[in-house]
């Protein structure tokens, strides 16, 4: 967890710095790549990394980890033939990349390698409870990839080509620290009948490839769809200031709720009881918004002077997107974990399905703001919105499936409303009646202090005492 917390500061410290060397189009021509190149990934794993984890014996976790590697070269070698041989016509329209930007697709092949060998060897290495040098594959990343990005301008001029080239070094990096743990059992001599074992778990675990491959496909059209309307009906200088925006918005509730899911799934799934388990998750909560509502209403009145702030003026649009984008990020902190709670009811494929709704909703979201020739600006905040009404409801949902009253939601939900007014009206006092400096200080100090308060209580309810 602490390498986690390490990583992700390195990460976010790092955003403003680059920001003063890279122009908003380098870094959104590579978005548009990384993104485009993500989705073809779970054609090499068919999502079996999961079953990694949870196989019965060491020889079928290895097994598995051979036959996604194997795949991982052919899906490699028809993406590079594809680039090779598609025309530009192609490449634009699943895109949105004009002829002349499609230069960088050629690094679309190693990038899949990088990505699925990443993928592979954290759910190996998690098998094995080698939590340590999964930490230091973290950090390695997340110090890599800064310092090449930057370095590389000793010998190239800033462009969406040293920024691609400075991120995979940082994929690298993760991996070259992940390999000694493991590489000495995933020779093919020691794993002999490895293909046959491999089917085998293939037919044991085909729960993945039927539930999960769609979900994830469907999340990446999403993506697809919102960078191709980007690209084309905006540009990809305001496509990088989105990503950019979404990337600082998104890592603190990413993390948060990526520990959390770890914390709940284990404790739900011992769980006593339907009605131990529906109040753990309800006390976990109302601890979550103590946490949601100081750091919201801080937010609120302080992310666009400091962005502003922090960033060049040819980034300026990331303050704004970044506003409307703590909302949804707001309640992802609030949600984003309880998709383990769906896993423990047994209600997997209710899981899919809201995630495919969502992910829907947002696609028409995005096209009917192109359609209609909104601004950028006002696309991400209609976007954000419906985001952020797509949470409320998996959030309805969930305390529903666990059982919960609808006044018991109703008075959760009035609490986070409330919470966020409180503190946001305390920091807009404070703003508008105080020079800037003093009023940014004691607003860090009522944040720093609301937030450690409900922090306090966060592992106890966690955890059920």
């Amino acid at each position: 967890m602490s390498a986690g917390i390490a990583s992700r500061i390195i990460t976010l410290a790092s955003l403003p710095v680059i920001a003063h060397y890279y122009a908003p189009a380098d870094l959104g021509l590579w978005a548009i790549v990384l993104s485009l190149t993500m989705y073809f990934t779970p054609f090499a794993t068919l999502r079996y990394d999961i079953a990694i984890v949870i196989a019965p014996v060491a020889r079928m976790g290895r097994a598995l980890v051979l036959a996604m590697l194997t795949s991982m070269l052919a899906v490699a070698a028809a993406l590079a033939v594809a680039v090779a041989i598609a025309p530009a016509r192609f490449w634009h329209w699943i895109s949105g990349l004009e002829a002349a930007n499609q230069g960088l697709l050629i690094a679309m092949p190693p990038l899949l390698l990088l990505l699925v060998a990443q993928i592979v060897l954290q759910a190996y290495l998690t098998r094995r409870r080698r939590f340590v040098t999964l930490g230091v594959s973290q950090i390695a990343q997340a110090v890599v990839t800064p310092a090449a990005t930057l370095g590389l301008l000793w010998i190239a001029p800033a462009s969406s080509t040293t920024a691609a080239a400075g991120a995979m070094l940082g994929f690298a990096a993760s991996i070259a620290a992940m390999i000694p743990d493991g590489w000495r059992d995933l020779a093919p001599s020691k794993n002999r009948g490895w293909t046959r074992l491999a089917y085998r778990a293939a037919w044991r675990f085909w729960v993945y490839p039927a539930y999960m491959l769609p979900y994830t496909l469907s999340t990446g059209l999403a993506e697809r769809v919102l960078q191709v309307v980007f690209a084309t009906f905006y540009s990809v200088a305001s496509l990088g200031a989105f990503a950019l925006a979404r990337q600082i918005m998104l890592a603190p509730s990413v993390f948060l709720s990526t520990t959390m899911r770890q914390v709940m799934f284990a404790h739900s799934a011992q769980e006593a009881g339907p009605a131990a388990r529906r109040e753990r998750v309800l006390k976990v909560l109302r601890v979550l918004i103590g946490c949601v509502g100081p750091a919201t209403g801080f937010a609120a009145v302080w992310l666009v002077p400091l962005l502003t702030w922090l960033l060049p003026p040819n980034w300026a649009a990331v303050a704004h997107y970044g506003w409307w984008f703590l909302w949804p990020a707001s309640l992802h902190v609030l949600m984003g974990w309880l998709d383990r709670m769906m896993d423990v009811l047994g209600r997997q494929r209710l899981n899919v399905a809201l995630q495919l709704a969502t992910d829907a909703a947002c696609t028409a979201v995005v096209v009917a703001a192109a359609w209609l020739e909104v601004d950028a600006l006002h696309m991400v905040a209609a976007l954000s919105l419906a985001t952020a009404a797509a949470n409320i409801g998996w959030l309805v949902v969930t305390l529903r499936l666990l059982g919960s009253e609808w006044p018991a939601i109703a008075k959760l939900v009035a609490g986070l409303v409330g919470n966020v007014v409180v503190w946001g009206g305390l920091q807009w006092i404070l703003h508008a009646t105080l020079p800037p400096a003093a009023a940014l200080v004691i607003g860090l100090a009522l944040l720093g202090g609301g937030v450690a308060m409900a922090a306090m209580r966060l592992k106890p309810a966690a955890n059920g005492d």
